[in-house]
């Protein structure tokens, strides 16, 4: 499947967002401490600034989550410098260009169409990969570990250049042992999708599954959708409404990951003869499957 040309042109704006950001510089505005926070503040800035433009470049499903991952400190730097960049330091242009770049950044980072792009110029061959819907209960604590990961990168060089060495020492500390475990696992978040392969199709996602789950064309007896869960096995992972629902000639093994054992009450593995699962572009996808 190629990138659309609407996806293409979303992804152009979401580069002129950064671009614009770049520009704008709202980490120069926060710069009104002592020389060592600035100095923080400006490389610091500059550095998230050039990663989610060149993530934007790179259309790669890593590139996603980077994008993702810089986004929310950097609303954070332009939120809290919004009222002393127009009212004390007269940058009253430069502040509501970076406002404007960073909320448009952010919204399109949220949107099906760049995720769908992002993830699908990753692909090999001829696969078609729909990206999932992220299940409910995964949503408030990766933002809530998201947020928490964020403000550890950031306060942690901050205490340290202002000579608040020990809290400086400590947040600095857990963020650095956060980040062998932190953007790893909100990366899964970019890596669930299904995959439509002239083969079959592809259950790709390590949140809910402890190994992909490949179904061979041949196997697949019928393909709908449905407003809610049903007999079915449900793959979605905890996601409300809509869901594409898969029957299989015969069953088929699949191997669920520890937490979706623990939600579901249920073994390691499941033989299953029909399942469901939740891609962002439901009627794309199941158009695809019909072919």
């Amino acid at each position: 499947m190629r990138v659309g040309t609407s996806s293409n042109s979303l992804m152009w704006i979401l580069r002129a967002s950064w671009v614009a950001l770049l520009l704008a510089s709202p980490w120069h505005v926060a710069a009104h401490h002592s020389t060592p926070v600035n100095v923080v503040l400006i490389v610091g800035g500059w550095a998230i600034g050039a990663s989610g433009l060149l993530s934007s470049i790179a259309l790669t499903p890593i590139g996603l989550t980077v994008v993702r991952l810089v986004t929310v400190p950097m609303v954070a730097l332009v939120a809290s410098q919004v009222s002393y960049g127009i009212t004390e330091n007269n940058a009253t242009v430069a502040m509501t260009l970076a406002l404007v770049a960073i909320a448009c950044a952010a919204a399109l980072a949220c949107t099906t169409r760049v995720s769908t792009a992002m993830v699908q110029a990753g692909a090999y061959g001829d696969e078609t990969r729909y990206p999932l819907r992220t299940p409910f209960p995964y949503v408030l604590p990766a933002a809530l570990v998201q947020l928490g990961y964020t403000a550890a990168i950031i306060s942690g060089p901050l205490l340290l250049a202002a000579r608040s060495y020990a809290a400086g020492i400590a947040v600095t500390l857990i963020a650095v042992a956060a980040s062998f475990k932190v953007p790893r696992r909100l990366h899964q978040l970019s890596r669930r999708w299904l995959v439509v392969v002239p083969a079959g199709l592809v259950v790709h996602d390590h949140l809910v599954l402890a190994e992909t789950f490949m179904v061979r064309h041949a196997n697949l007896a019928d393909v709908r959708t449905a407003d809610g869960p049903g007999e079915e096995a449900d793959l979605t992972g905890g996601v409300f409404g809509r869901r594409l629902v898969v029957s299989l000639t015969a069953a088929d093994k699949v191997v669920l990951a520890p937490i979706t054992r623990q939600v579901l009450g249920t073994t390691d593995a499941l033989h299953v003869s029909s399942f469901s699962t939740a891609p962002r572009q439901l009627d794309a996808a199941m158009a695809r499957l019909k072919k």
